[in-house]
């Protein structure tokens, strides 16, 4: 998984990806970490980890449109949607990572779509 240097990746996924380890055009999602990292959705520098999502992008998990979602890796991390508990959208990195999903500890990036469903890229297993 070609992720660049450590700590600064980078995961994109196009209208038409199939969403495992062969990564499409941006257009959908883009996920960055580190304070130099840019979304392409004039965030700006994020501090942990931010998810920048286009208006007419759907999560497939009832949120509608949505144009500023940020993650944070932290269990008390707040997110700014008034989501509330984490349950529905996580995304996680790092060995140690606690997903709040059940999802336990993921080895590169995990990307947790409802309290079942997962993106492992280490096994590139996508379930929805």
């Amino acid at each position: 998984m070609a992720l660049g240097p450590v700590g600064d990746p980078t995961v994109e996924l196009g209208p038409t990806e199939d969403q495992r380890m062969e990564l499409g055009p941006v257009g959908d999602l883009t996920v960055g970490l580190g304070p130099t990292e840019d979304l392409r959705m004039g965030l700006g520098p994020v501090k942990d980890l931010t998810v920048g999502l286009s208006p007419t992008e759907d999560l497939r998990m009832g949120l509608g449109p949505v144009g500023d979602l940020t993650m944070g890796l932290g269990h008390r991390e707040d997110l700014r949607m008034g989501l509330g508990p984490v349950g529905d959208l996580t995304v996680g990195l790092g060995h140690t990572e606690d997903l709040r999903m059940g999802l336990g500890p993921v080895g590169d990036l995990t990307v947790g779509l409802g309290p079942t469903e997962d993106l492992r890229m280490g096994s590139a297993l996508w379930k929805i």
